[in-house]
């Protein structure tokens, strides 16, 4: 069989040209009918939900209310035809995918491992396209989430979340390197070796680590190597809702720094030993301190000691207390400095120079004596015998 040529549709064509039905029928059996009204009439089972639906007489209809819809909805714009039906349009715009009573607007329904949606960007020619989804409001774009966000690079398939009025990425994930940016433009990654960089301009910017209650946690951030910790720093060290920071070294089980909520700083010695001192120590070191240089103040420097007024202790009774008590006057004693678990460097460099400073007038005093002596013998030689003689 051959199709026709040239052939003039007011005059060649296939129906009727009275008020008869057109059938169509296969295997002898009526199929499909074009009824002399313009109905048509398909053969099967009545229905009454769809946009088109055959109804009971086998005639396609526009589509009813369904009953999945609310009563205020109208009827339907679109339903599978597979059951249970897996899209479903009701008419105030709710699509459900896999439901058949939507609750938003999209409605996507699953049990699937791995359900959901896909984006799928798809072109032979150009494949740098982003995929996304954007959120507006009042027909203004404001954010969009997405993969791929530079159209014009052959880069990896990153993740984004794009901030529209400020038009930069509030956080951007690198598909090849997995390093993350919050609030920051795309840095070149060669330079750029951090896994995680926040960029702000507030005046208290950055990240926050909040422990929500005041239960016997502690906040921290773990340093690890091969999923070992090392190193931690955080707040609340023993978890008892002080207020303290830490350095915690997990490799030897103990802390190489806390500073507690007055300000003390501890390095390499364990804070409730020495905070019960009474003295408000503002730095405690165990181990010692090496350092090139040390810078210590004073408001009471002793060159009081060289004015006229200054009373300078008797040699005689400087012996006599040294024979008695052991230990300069003014100088605390071995059983003091070990009761009071030291002594304060600033105020004993003070000590300690104002005694150098006592002994060079004893010195001085000395000398003077030795010169009225050399006087004396120069004058009157016959009288070095006599002091020879004493």
């Amino acid at each position: 069989m051959n199709g026709n040529t040239n052939s003039n549709p007011a005059t060649q064509f296939i129906g009727m040209s009275d008020n008869k039905d057109f059938v169509f029928r296969t295997n002898n059996t009526e199929r499909f009918r074009v009824k002399s009204n313009g109905d048509f009439k398909l053969a099967g089972l009545g229905s009454t939900v769809g946009m088109l639906y055959v109804d009971a007489n086998g005639i396609l209809q526009a589509g009813n209310k369904p009953t999945p819809c609310l009563p205020l909805q109208g009827p339907p714009v679109w339903q599978s035809i597979v059951s249970p039906a897996t899209i479903w349009t009701c008419t105030d715009v709710k699509v459900g995918l896999g439901t058949t009573s939507p609750l938003a607007k999209l409605d996507v329904t699953h049990d699937e491992p791995q359900g959901g949606l896909i984006l799928h960007q798809y072109n032979t020619t150009n494949n740098f396209k982003p995929s996304e989804i954007k959120f507006m409001h009042n027909n203004l774009a404001q954010w969009s989430i997405g993969s791929h966000l530079d159209p014009v690079s052959s880069g990896p398939h990153s993740f984004f979340i794009w901030n529209i009025p400020n038009t930069k990425p509030s956080l951007y994930i690198d598909q090849s390197t997995n390093r993350f940016l919050i609030n920051s433009s795309i840095p070149s990654w060669a330079t750029h070796p951090f896994q995680l960089t926040v960029s702000h301009v507030e005046n208290h910017g950055g990240i926050a680590i909040n422990k929500s209650t005041f239960s016997n946690r502690k906040s921290q951030i773990s340093f690890q190597q091969n999923f070992t910790e090392k190193y931690a720093i955080g707040i609340d060290r023993d978890h008892l809702n002080e207020q303290n920071f830490f350095i915690w070294d997990a490799e030897e089980g103990v802390t190489r720094l806390i500073i507690d909520k007055d300000g003390r700083v501890a390095i390499g010695t364990e804070p409730p030993v020495i905070w019960n001192t009474t003295v408000n120590y503002k730095l405690y070191v165990g181990g010692g301190i090496a350092t090139q240089d040390v810078r210590v103040t004073s408001q009471n420097w002793p060159d009081y000691v060289f004015e006229k007024d200054y009373h300078l202790e008797d040699i005689d009774a400087l012996k006599s207390f040294i024979t008695k008590n052991k230990h300069l006057p003014g100088i605390p004693s071995a059983q003091e400095i070990a009761k009071n678990n030291g002594f304060e460097l600033g105020a004993m460099q003070v000590l300690l120079l104002q005694k150098l400073e006592e002994q060079t007038l004893y010195i001085i005093q000395l000398q003077e004596q030795i010169n009225r002596l050399n006087k004396i013998i120069i004058e009157d030689p016959k009288q070095k015998g006599g002091l020879d003689e004493k």
